[in-house]
């Protein structure tokens, strides 16, 4: 029998990354979360020369997490599905490194409402009716 490997619990399982069936963009919760613990790794890792693999590796889990979420919720007869995956994945990104760079004071709850009620406001067209719904006030 094989010891299980230790998980830090801090980091975001799937479970939470994927969060409520029903929330839109559920993932972005728990990253901003786990961010804000670890901002001084984030600016490590973002500053060293590994910056950029860092970055890729991170956006192709991100990407995974939100295809596999909008795979049911997206009416892509009007646009490329993997744009629209992309565009998520970019703007989160975006305001992860604006949060953590001009705004680091501002709580990640905040940071996550910003985030939320920009890119849901730009793809809300393009999710089935219901979704259209769930988009932050």
């Amino acid at each position: 029998m094989s010891a299980k490997p230790s998980v830090n619990p801090n980091t975001p399982s799937k479970e939470r990354l994927v969060g409520e069936a029903d929330e839109p963009l559920r993932f972005s919760t728990a990253m901003f979360e786990h961010a804000a613990r670890y901002t001084g790794h984030f600016r490590t890792l973002v500053g060293g020369r590994g910056g950029v693999v860092a970055e890729n590796e991170i956006r192709q889990i991100l990407s995974e997490l939100v295809r596999e979420e909008l795979s049911a919720k997206l009416d892509d007869s009007a646009m490329s599905r993997e744009f629209v995956v992309q565009f998520v994945v970019s703007s989160f990104l975006t305001t992860l490194t604006w949060w953590l760079e001009r705004k680091p004071g501002l709580p990640p709850a905040q940071a996550d409402r910003t985030f939320r009620l920009l890119a849901l406001g730009g793809i809300a067209p393009l999710l089935c009716d219901e979704r259209r719904k769930k988009t932050p006030k």
